[in-house]
């Protein structure tokens, strides 16, 4: 099955409804193999660098032509974990951090802890701008509605 493209027909779903479906506890489990995939490739990825480079060394000290092709070896598997874990530490990323997730709790609580941020943020720009009257802000946000 191909994934990167329509058929000819432009089906692909068989019930005609959406193709791909991914909810929050889908993409929690990606996430969370990708984080433990990551750590391990990280250590178990890397076990022969040096045995290798050391290898590649000796044989191309020795005069063995098989020295250099060693090293390659050594420096594609060294390009290519670094890909992968760039990639694993991508989607792990993506999981724990880019997604949002609905306000919890109070929501009228949160809007005035967002505006309080927004406002100690604008009060502190102002005052390192050197703004008249720190731009007209008050000392305190001011929380009711417009």
């Amino acid at each position: 099955m191909r994934i990167n493209s329509i058929p000819a027909d432009g089906g692909g779903g068989g019930g005609g409804g959406k193709d791909l479906e991914v909810n929050r506890d889908d993409l929690g489990a990606i996430g969370n193999d990708a984080y433990d995939l990551l750590g391990r490739l990280a250590k178990e990825g890397d076990i022969a660098r040096s045995a290798t480079f050391d290898a590649a060394t000796a044989l191309t000290n020795g005069n063995f032509v098989s020295g250099s092709a060693v090293l390659k070896v050594h420096d594609l598997w060294q390009t290519h974990l670094k890909t992968v874990l760039d990639a694993c530490a991508q989607i792990s990323g993506v999981e724990r951090w880019m997604m949002p997730r609905g306000p919890e709790g109070d929501v009228e609580a949160l809007k005035d802890a967002y505006a309080t941020v927004a406002h100690s943020v604008s009060l502190a720009m102002a005052k390192e701008l050197r703004c008249e009257k720190d731009g007209g802000l008050p000392a305190r946000p001011v929380l009711d509605p417009a």
